[in-house]
C-alpha cells in the first residue's frame, strides 16, 4: 500500500496552501470515486469456510466492497465448485433466523444458494455452509483509509489528484480558489475514468489469493 500522502507532490503546484488533512481527504475522496466508476480494484479471493457462522470478512485492511462481481461454492468434501455461480441479493431480502443450520462437521444436506454484502466490508452465504468460497469483488478504499494499492499510486496517482483538485479549488475564499481551474480538472478526472473504465471492461484481471475466513 502507498500512503496517499505520496500524492500531495501532485496537488501542491496548485494549492499550496491547503492543509495537509485537507488534501489527503480529498485525495481519498477521489480515490474511493476513481475505484467506483471504473472497478479497477478487483480481488478474486477463496475463502476456507470451516463453521456455521455467516459473515465472512473478504477485504483486505483499508478497503471497502463496492461490488460483488460473481461467487462460486464448493461444499465441504466436493471435488468442484459448484456449477452455477451464487445468486447476488441484497441483504434486507434475506432473513437470517429461516436459515437451516449446519456444523462443522456436515452440512446436513444444505445447498448454498446466494451471497449477499452484510456490511461495507463482509458477505455471507446463504444459507450458510462449510466449504470453500471463491468470490469476485470490485474494492473501494474506505472512510478511514491512509493508503491506496500500490498499483493505483504507480497508474492513477496524476487522475485521483484531479479528482482532488477539481473539490479543493472550488472551496470560497481561499488564496488557492480557482473555479476555472477546478472545471478544467474535474474534466480530467471524468475523462479518465471513462477511460480506464473501458480499459477495465476489455479483461483486465489482477491476481487471486486463498485465505482462511474470518468471522465475528
Amino acid at each position: 500500500m502507498t500512503p496517499l500522502c505520496d500524492i500531495n507532490s501532485y496537488v501542491s503546484p496548485y494549492a499550496m496552501s491547503a492543509s495537509d488533512p485537507l488534501v489527503e481527504r480529498n485525495l481519498l475522496l477521489a480515490a474511493i470515486d476513481f475505484c467506483k466508476k471504473t472497478r479497477c480494484w478487483r480481488l478474486v479471493q477463496e475463502i476456507d469456510v470451516t463453521s456455521d457462522e455467516y459473515e465472512l470478512l473478504p477485504c483486505p485492511s483499508q478497503a471497502s466492497i463496492h461490488e460483488i462481481e460473481e461467487a462460486w461454492f464448493k461444499l465441504s468434501g466436493a471435488y468442484e465448485y459448484q456449477e452455477r455461480p451464487l445468486n447476488r441479493v441484497a441483504f434486507d431480502e434475506v432473513k437470517p433466523s429461516s436459515w437451516p443450520v449446519t456444523t462443522a462437521q456436515s452440512n446436513d444436506g444444505v445447498i448454498p444458494d446466494a451471497i449477499c454484502q452484510v456490511r461495507h466490508n463482509s458477505v455471507a452465504v446463504l444459507p450458510p455452509c462449510v466449504g470453500t468460497l471463491k468470490i469476485s469483488l470490485f474494492l473501494k478504499p474506505s472512510q478511514d483509509a491512509d493508503a491506496i494499492p500500490n498499483f493505483m499510486f504507480e497508474e492513477f496517482a496524476e487522475t485521483i489528484a484531479n479528482g482532488a483538485l477539481s473539490r479543493i479549488l472550488m472551496i470560497p475564499e481561499q488564496p488557492y480558489t480557482n473555479p476555472q481551474l477546478a472545471t478544467l480538472k474535474s474534466s480530467e478526472f471524468r475523462a479518465d475514468c471513462d477511460r480506464y473504465f473501458a480499459r477495465n471492461k476489455r479483461g483486465q484481471q489482477r491476481g487471486h489469493v486463498r485465505s482462511r475466513s474470518s468471522f465475528f
